[in-house]
């Protein structure tokens, strides 16, 4: 780190230290990021933990989400996905939505709570509907699978197709193997499908 943006980043620091111990929120959230980071003090997951774990208690949703990431993967706390689930959900319900991906998954693959298709297909689509690619695709497995949501190919195509056009990995595949068990009037159906949903779930989450 250049030295001139590491004195920055102590000056930063000293400035949140003192609102973080006064019990400001986001204070306390950039004050664990910085010592998740590393940034302008040595890098400690253990208060990265605790700053978090503060903020997170007052509602902070970034706080939230990065606590769950810290119990998903065992970072200065042992891992326990009940708890990552339970901070993904506080996050989640607030919007935020890579919280909304990860709680999907865990009800998906049942790690930290029970398996469950129709929770998981909740937690997708809403992050779906705000831009996020990855969820986008799983929307479209599901739908063509019949599980969590309503078997539909059409919407299963258009989901996948949104995805694959974002570049998003697997998502040609998933596309042409829908694509395989529809008629073609159902493919031009769901090309439509898709142009509306690109209109409504990409474009307004594209960065300019």
């Amino acid at each position: 780190m250049a030295a001139g943006l590491a004195r920055d980043y102590q000056k930063a620091f000293q400035l949140l230290e003192p609102a973080a111990e006064q019990g400001d929120a986001r204070a306390q959230y950039m004050v664990g990021l910085m010592y998740k980071k590393g940034e302008g003090i040595p890098e400690n997951d253990a208060k990265a933990l605790h700053w978090w774990t503060k903020a997170a208690k007052q509602g902070h949703p970034e706080a939230q989400f990065s606590l769950g990431l810290m119990y998903a993967h065992g970072e200065g706390i042992p891992e326990n996905d009940a708890k990552a689930v339970h901070w993904y959900t506080e996050s989640a319900k607030q919007g935020r939505r890579d919280a909304q991906f990860s709680l999907g998954s865990k009800y998906y693959m049942g790690i930290g709570a029970p398996q469950d298709y129709a929770i998981a297909a909740h937690w997708y689509t809403k992050a779906a509907k705000q831009g996020y690619t990855k969820a986008q695709l799983i929307i479209g497995v599901m739908h063509n699978g019949g599980r969590g949501l309503p078997k539909d190919h059409v919407r299963g195509y258009a989901w996948s197709s949104i995805a694959a056009s974002q570049g998003i990995a697997d998502g040609k595949k998933v596309k042409e193997i829908i694509a395989n068990r529809m008629t073609p009037a159902q493919i031009a159906e769901a090309q439509k499908l898709s142009s509306e949903l690109w209109e409504k779930y990409v474009v307004p989450f594209q960065k300019n």
